[in-house]
């Protein structure tokens, strides 16, 4: 599982607490922080993670442009955005997302997540 925030690193922050959430839900076996867009789309294609989890709305990490970069590569990894604004909860989606969280998020709704981009993953698709 990666998750992509380039201001990781400087002081406690969101994504330390998102690592110690990842770490209880079980079967997350690593999670890492990626802080360059390009480091991060390059091991997304190559390393195929679970999920990845893409903070929205950074100038030096345009979030969304990552994940249409990421489809356009060919990866259905499933992504799920974190924003501190609902008005992109609409653009989270139209890129192709699978999930969204609204900051400050908190351990229960991350857990949620994670638990439910489980159960999509263990569903087998339906033939059409």
């Amino acid at each position: 599982m990666f998750h992509a925030d380039p201001a990781a690193g400087r002081g406690v922050s969101g994504t330390e607490k998102l690592l110690e959430w990842f770490a209880e839900c079980g079967d997350v076996e690593m999670a890492s922080v990626i802080k360059t867009r390009e480091l991060f789309l390059e091991k997304a294609v190559t390393e195929r993670p679970d999920a990845v989890f893409i903070h929205a709305g950074r100038a030096s990490f345009p979030g969304f442009k990552t994940g249409k970069a990421l489809r356009a590569l060919g990866s259905r990894v499933p992504i799920v955005f974190l924003s501190d604004e609902k008005k992109s909860a609409l653009d989270a989606f139209e890129t192709g997302a699978d999930g969204f969280l609204l900051c400050p998020v908190d351990k229960g709704k991350v857990i949620k997540c994670v638990e439910n981009l489980k159960k999509c993953a263990n569903t087998p698709a339906e033939n059409g």
